[in-house]
């Protein structure tokens, strides 16, 4: 079983894919550029989605299980849409 990591960082987001013995089989990174506005940062929920989909299609190596991390003190609102 291969497992797949996604972390969406400060400024990309890195994934990658590693066999059972921890060999990685894949590695990619997509970078972005958050805005800031004195003490506020922003970047669109909907743009990490749209990388992290990319990202996924993308791959073609079969994966058994998922870990997902994210920078700290993020918050993304949604709602049943």
């Amino acid at each position: 079983m291969n497992l797949l990591g996604i972390d969406v960082g400060t400024t990309s987001v890195k994934t990658a894919v590693f066999d059972q013995s921890l060999k990685m089989l894949y590695s990619n990174n997509i970078d972005y550029i958050i805005e800031s506005h004195g003490d506020i940062v922003e970047f669109e929920a909907s743009k990490y989605w749209e990388i992290v989909k990319n990202e996924l299609a993308d791959l073609s190596i079969p994966v058994g299980a998922l870990a997902i991390d994210t920078q700290c003190e993020t918050l993304i609102l949604t709602d049943e849409s």
